[in-house]
């Protein structure tokens, strides 16, 4: 994903890359959309994030998961450049 617009605190400067992995899918609605505001006011133009999430599934009551229409209302001024599935099965993937 890469941001197209966003507003930022200048005493924090600006951020070329952000990765997550895992930790959206644990968040719930409210404080995805916060995350989403978050790295959009500290990303600089043409920056980049990188996020693994898994998607909802029976076996992640616990953890949950995301869709692709939660991530992009948490960001919606960012241009999704993949959404690509990965291998779960190892991981006890149901």
């Amino acid at each position: 994903m890469s941001p197209r617009r966003q507003s930022r605190p200048a005493e924090l400067g600006t951020f070329d890359f952000f990765f997550d992995v895992g930790c959206f899918q644990g968040l719930t609605s409210e404080q995805r959309l916060g995350e989403g505001r978050s790295v959009s006011a500290l990303a600089a133009p043409g920056a980049t994030q990188l996020m693994l999430a898994f998607g909802p599934t029976s076996g992640r009551r616990v953890v949950g998961g995301v869709t692709r229409a939660d991530v992009e209302a948490a960001f919606p001024g960012w241009e999704k450049l993949s959404v690509e599935p990965a291998e779960t099965a190892a991981l006890g993937d149901r």
